[in-house]
């Protein structure tokens, strides 16, 4: 299939899927994946004795997320130059 293709293929799916449940078909899933951080960044707070407002959770929060996808950019990475040099 040429990436055309697929291109188009996945915005008929996408086109559909928000004709038929709306455009926040995520939200949830989301707020729970948001939720994570700011449980992440509570819990390690509470370990260290700390006694945050929550302006500085949400910041730490944030943080906790950017790290994440920070990492996972990185991961893709080298994994990209490993099949590079694998070929």
């Amino acid at each position: 299939m040429l990436a055309e293709d697929r291109t188009l293929r996945g915005r008929v799916g996408a086109l559909a899927l928000h004709a038929k449940y709306g455009r926040d078909t995520a939200v949830k899933g989301r707020a729970a994946f948001m939720g994570k951080f700011d449980a992440q960044a509570r819990d390690e707070a509470a370990t260290r004795g700390e006694i945050l407002s929550e302006a500085e959770l949400a910041d730490r929060a944030e943080y906790l997320r950017k790290l994440h996808f920070t990492r996972m950019a990185l991961a893709s990475a080298k994994a990209r130059r490993r099949n590079v040099a694998a070929t």
